[in-house]
């Protein structure tokens, strides 16, 4: 009952039964199945349906993913009658009222897909189950419908949600390769994305959406698939429950392509260089518009596109380097680019100077130099008349923030011989030169004098914090010791009479004299010895125990106890007071060592010699219900 044919068979018009093929040999498309899964656990039965009052001639063609001829074996019944064959194109009459069902798949081969073209002389109906039989799980049955729109973009309700996926089927019903692009929303009509995914020409593909398109996982709503260059796509979708062990499938819709937009007006119609415009666009089919085109584009950048059926609104950056004069302004969706209107771009008025900051600066700087104005973005170059010894260059962006139409910062270099005196200052843009303001140049600063040290003199090491005065200090970033005998300055701050600095002298510094000065843009000062002593005897760590027999220990650094540590017992002071105490002092203590003996209010001591020492500790306790002191002696060897 049914006879599989070669093309060539059909162009020399051969009979099929009851009737001849005639002409044309090959029928017209007249509907697609969209998933056809064969093979392993799955199995796909078509049925094509005549309800006409003549017979029809039908003609399946099965394609692979590739857009390759997909070779199935097949199970053929027309009228009662069944036979079999393995054929990639099936070619059968069907008479009115009377329905061919195709069964596709053998258990034990491997499960193959791809999609079903339907090509006939006259209308059919129809439809494919595909039946998945897993082992040990339920069948689950999905059902293709036979579609007849041949549309661009189809549109699909899908649910990512609770544990469900979507599976989705495409066929590329082009023999070109489409690059469909899939533009997902969630259930809230929230865009998550517009990913692309490519099939050849007559292929297909099926995946499951969190695979392909990640960003609608978790998610439902619905995605719209569109071959942007208007060839025709079929699909359709598969909802699997929690555990994937059943589905239910899930039909698109095609829809017709989206009309061309069309602008009718702008507000505004034009803009200078040099500036941003907010640009609104008025007009019909607007939405879905993502670009907005000048031409020529030239110097323009446009962001911030938004779009509604009759508005789309666009930031528009006008470099000043952009050209005067006409351009034209077109928007582009998916469906297409509209037409154009005028834009015009105008030239800036020339740059104003209103005012400066500082107003003036010393020989021998780079400062920077702040002009306040009008139509100052753009500004390429600073002028100083006269211009011997000094340069500026206008800077877009600082660690004081960016120039803009209205302040323009600027670096100046002022040579250390330029004449002191006042100096015209003019900017130039694109759209001309500025009117002048005056900067006046200052004689150089005269180089730091120092005169005194305080202290004068420091223990090898040890750290001393040095306070230098003087006058001309304004500006000293340096101090210097020489010869340097390893000494390391931190932490210097100046003024205009005093600079202060940690000077830290390494113990192996030799004792003796040295020369220390200061040095600012403007100069090395004059020197000032400053003395370097041989580090204390008694340098070190010392241990020891106290009379009660508990430890106690100090740390000697140059010649000051820099910390301790020590434990008391407080015997029979009753229940309110504590028993024991450990006192510790950090690395911040600075006890003086006089001579051969140390004190402070709390310990105090005496060097017998560089081994030997010994002292007291004196403890305070003031406590709710405690009020007590006492002496406690040490002894310590180093």
């Amino acid at each position: 009952m049914f006879k599989r044919l070669s093309y060539a068979s059909l162009l020399l018009g051969v009979a099929s039964g009851c009737a001849a093929w005639g002409q044309p040999a090959i029928p017209p498309r007249v509907g697609t199945l969209s998933h056809i899964a064969a093979g392993g656990a799955w199995d796909t039965t078509i049925w094509l349906v005549n309800t006409s009052s003549a017979p029809v001639t039908a003609e399946l063609v099965f394609h692979a993913d590739d857009g390759s001829s997909l070779s199935l074996p097949l199970s053929v019944t027309l009228e009662g009658a069944t036979q079999s064959t393995t054929a990639a194109t099936l070619q059968e009459v069907i008479n009115p009222n009377t329905v061919l069902i195709v069964d596709a798949g053998l258990p034990a081969e491997a499960t193959v897909v791809g999609w079903a073209d339907v090509l006939a002389t006259g209308p059919l109906s129809g439809f494919a189950i595909f039946r998945w039989t897993p082992p040990n799980s339920p069948v689950s049955e999905g059902t293709v419908p036979l579609q007849t729109q041949f549309q661009s973009t189809l549109v699909l309700p899908y649910d990512n949600t609770a544990d469900f996926l979507m599976g989705v089927a495409l066929a590329n019903l082009s023999a070109t390769q489409a690059v469909i692009t899939a533009t997902i929303w969630d259930e809230n009509g929230n865009q998550l994305g517009a990913p692309t995914i490519t099939v050849a020409g007559s292929g297909h593909t099926s995946f499951v959406m969190p695979t392909e398109l990640p960003l609608s996982t978790a998610h439902r709503g619905i995605v719209q698939f569109q071959n942007p260059s208007g060839g025709a796509l079929d699909g359709i979708g598969l909802r699997f429950s929690p555990g994937g062990t059943t589905f239910t499938s899930v039909p698109t819709t095609p829809q017709a392509p989206l009309p061309v937009p069309q602008i009718t007006s702008m507000n505004p119609e034009n803009g200078q260089v040099g500036t941003t415009v907010n640009l609104v666009i008025s007009g019909t089919n607007l939405s879905g518009v993502t670009a907005v085109q000048f031409s020529p584009s030239a110097g323009i950048t446009v962001s911030n596109v938004n779009a509604t059926a009759t508005q789309v609104t666009a930031t528009v950056v006008i470099a000043a380097s952009a050209t005067a004069g006409q351009a034209t302004v077109t928007v582009s969706s998916a469906a297409g680019t509209s037409n154009a209107l005028d834009f015009s771009v105008q030239s800036s008025p020339a740059p104003q100077i209103t005012s400066l900051s500082p107003t003036s600066g010393q020989a021998g700087t780079s400062p920077y130099l702040f002009i306040s104005g009008a139509n100052l973005l753009g500004v390429t170059s600073v002028q100083f008349s006269p211009s011997e010894g000094i340069s500026g260059t206008p800077q877009q962006s600082t660690i004081f923030g960016n120039s803009t139409a209205t302040n323009l910062i600027t670096t100046l270099v002022i040579a250390a011989n330029a004449t002191p005196g006042p100096r015209n200052v003019s900017v130039t843009s694109p759209s001309g030169t500025s009117n002048t303001a005056v900067y006046t140049i200052l004689a150089p600063a005269s180089p730091p004098q120092i005169t005194s040290l305080s202290p004068a003199s420091g223990q090898a090491g040890s750290a001393v914090g040095l306070v230098i005065n003087g006058t001309n200090l304004t500006g000293v970033t340096v101090v210097q010791f020489s010869p340097s005998q390893g000494i390391t300055v931190s932490n210097v701050s100046a003024t205009a009479t005093q600079v202060t600095a940690t000077v830290t002298i390494p113990a192996s510094a030799a004792a003796g004299q040295v020369n220390v000065s200061v040095s600012s843009p403007a100069g090395t000062s004059n020197t000032l010895p400053f003395t370097i002593q041989s580090p204390s005897p008694y340098a070190g760590q010392w241990n020891g125990s106290t009379n009660q027999g508990l430890a106690m220990s100090f740390t000697v650094t140059g010649n000051n106890v820099t910390a301790y540590s020590y434990n008391v017992n407080f015997p029979n002071l009753g229940a309110s007071c504590p028993v024991s105490e450990n006192v510790t002092s950090g690395p911040a203590t600075s006890i003086p060592i006089t001579g051969n003996s140390f004190t402070n209010g709390t310990l105090s001591g005496t060097f017998q010699s560089a081994m030997q020492a010994s002292g007291a500790v004196n403890w305070t306790l003031s406590l709710p219900g405690c009020n007590a002191s006492g002496t406690v002696t040490w002894n310590a060897t180093n």
